[in-house]
């Protein structure tokens, strides 16, 4: 089988790739890799070999890298295609996340909603729409991975591009508050019988005293129970998704995490909390969002805090001293920056200096969904696809994230309600502005793409002519790589 992997110059994503097929055993073939930056696929392909020449011993399939210069020939014959690019640079995400403080919108991430998410996407959805287009025109029946964000409006994109295409975006997101989940379990089952009475009934004063912990960490414990364990339903949007059942070994979890979020509330009340340093409670307080979150709506959020808070800005970020406080702080570029040029190093050193270079499984399911879609094996997993009518109260052609079977069959999504009440209508907000947004800039409807901008919670609260100057001044900043109809917004 051949893979083409675009952005193929990844120091990042692409080296969890390598590590995934080669620890696997039911796939091999070719590995296919196109970017913008030749030197950096050849470097990667490179890398792929050294990989495989110094673990010969611990690879357990036959892959082989190759360089494409082209798009055209990378995409000839592949069987799946993986999208994982950054859309533009460093300098214009510290635009999208920075720029809007000028107008008093506060950011945590600013790469999928907000301000910022919609400026990224004036640079994704062309990228995307040409990526559409030539799958479409070289191998239109393979299957489609996209990592990219903003992800849910690149797959509109992409799909809008080529209405037949197979494709599909993947997100971690999940996987992250499955392993909380796990490790809360696991915090539970350090008490005997009657702690475990006092935990789900979120006594803090007993608990805490009984694990000998008052911070409750759950860094501390020995992680007994896997991620793959905690089964979930899943729904929702990108970045805003929400589990409405989770179980492991067929015991409820909701009981549990309320338990737990009630004594972290108990816990950050106490005096000795409140007079450690800030940065230490930040340590000790990630999940302070989500917890919120579960106590007031009864679901669990699948998503880290800082990108949540960006879908409910007017609750959590027009405070700026409440969301210093409760845990979670901004993407700084500039330590995006310092992370990318590490990453160089590290690759450089293993390239020319080191002997053995690790290899180790990411805990991405991007391999394992190839091998279920090969015939090979089957999986469940939370996956972003338009909504074809599997998920009710969502209308048909939203991309939403929820689960879905994946075997030879391909992809049959499972069933799901939606969350209704505040949230619901948020992710049908949010759903409904990143559709609008794609088809504006596919009709080349610059005033489209601005009333949807206009409606994101972000920029809803500013007065019309701040928030006109504000995109202005997002599409003056993005000017020299945008489409001419753009150019005299």
């Amino acid at each position: 089988m051949k893979i083409t992997y675009i952005g193929g110059g990844s120091k990042g994503w692409a080296h969890n790739y390598f590590s995934d097929l080669l620890l696997q055993d039911k796939l091999s073939g070719e590995l296919a890799l196109y970017d913008i930056d030749q030197k950096k696929a050849e470097r990667n392909v490179r890398f792929f070999d050294k990989l495989k020449r110094v673990n010969k011993d611990s690879v357990k399939s036959e892959w082989t890298a190759k360089m494409y210069p082209t798009i055209e020939e990378a995409l000839r014959g592949c069987d799946f295609v993986v999208i994982s690019i950054l859309p533009g640079t460093f300098n214009h995400m510290q635009q999208d996340v920075h720029y809007p403080e000028k107008y008093g919108v506060q950011q945590t991430v600013g790469d999928t909603v907000g301000a910022g998410g919609y400026s990224r996407a004036l640079r994704t959805i062309p990228a995307m729409r040409f990526f559409g287009q030539k799958i479409k025109e070289i191998c239109p029946d393979a299957y489609v991975i996209n990592y990219t964000n903003p992800l849910a409006m690149s797959i509109y994109a992409l799909y809008s591009a080529f209405p037949g295409i197979k494709a599909f975006g993947c997100c971690h997101e999940v996987f992250g508050t499955q392993k909380l989940l796990a490790a809360i379990f696991d915090l539970y089952n350090l008490l005997d019988d009657e702690g475990k009475c006092l935990f789900i009934a979120g006594n803090y004063k007993e608990v805490s005293a009984r694990l000998g912990d008052p911070l409750l960490s759950l860094k501390k414990i020995e992680h007994k129970t896997a991620r793959t364990e905690i089964r979930v339903d899943v729904v929702g949007i990108n970045h805003f998704t929400w589990i409405t059942r989770a179980e492991v070994r067929g015991q409820d979890l909701f009981p549990i995490y309320r338990g737990y979020a009630e004594m972290i509330m108990q816990r950050n009340m106490q005096s000795f909390y409140k007079k450690m340093p800030l940065f230490r409670r930040w340590m000790h307080n990630a999940h302070f969002v989500k917890l919120s979150l579960f106590l007031k709506y009864g679901k669990i959020a699948a998503a880290g805090d800082r990108h949540l808070v960006e879908f409910m800005p007017d609750v959590w970020l027009y405070n700026k001293k409440k969301y210093r406080e409760n845990g979670f702080v901004k993407t700084y570029v500039l330590m995006r920056k310092l992370r990318e040029f590490l990453r160089g190093v590290r690759q450089w050193y293993n390239l020319h200096l080191a002997s053995k270079i690790k290899l180790k499984e990411s805990g991405e399911e991007g391999v394992l969904q190839m091998t279920a879609l090969m015939g090979l094996t089957e999986l469940i997993t939370n996956v972003n696809i338009p909504n074809t009518g599997y998920m009710s109260g969502i209308p048909s052609g939203y991309v939403v994230e929820s689960n879905a079977k994946f075997s030879k069959a391909g992809i049959e999504p499972i069933p799901v309600q939606t969350i209704g009440g505040e949230i619901g209508e948020r992710i049908m907000t949010h759903a409904q502005n990143q559709r609008d947004f794609v088809k504006a800039y596919f009709n080349r409807d610059a005033e489209g793409l601005f009333a949807a901008f206009s409606k994101d919670y972000s920029v809803a609260h500013l007065s019309e002519e701040k928030k006109r100057h504000l995109f202005e001044e997002l599409i003056a900043k993005n000017k020299p790589v945008l489409e001419d109809f753009l150019h005299n917004f």
